[in-house]
């Protein structure tokens, strides 16, 4: 079997070999295009806009855990008789 009859029995999935190079080159040049109309100011304020979004989100789920364990702590508390008495 020669590396061409392996090549075509591949199945591909829509990626073919010869439109690799191409695609790479778009990909590189549209990120060094982006990075370049970036200035050092607007790069910084879109890693802290991430970090804030990121921090909000992993704030809101923490404080779902804790209202959750507060919840199952007061379910647990009223099926405890009251002992004062």
């Amino acid at each position: 079997m020669t590396l061409k009859n392996i090549v075509e029995s591949t199945p591909s999935a829509g990626l073919k070999p010869e439109s690799i190079a191409a695609n790479s080159a778009y990909i590189t040049n549209g990120a060094a295009f982006a990075w370049g109309a970036m200035t050092f100011n607007q790069s910084m304020m879109l890693v802290a806009t991430v970090v804030c979004v990121t921090t909000f989100f992993v704030n809101l789920h923490f404080q779902k855990k804790r209202d959750q364990r507060e919840q199952e702590l007061h379910e647990l508390r009223m099926q405890i008789p009251d002992r004062r008495e």
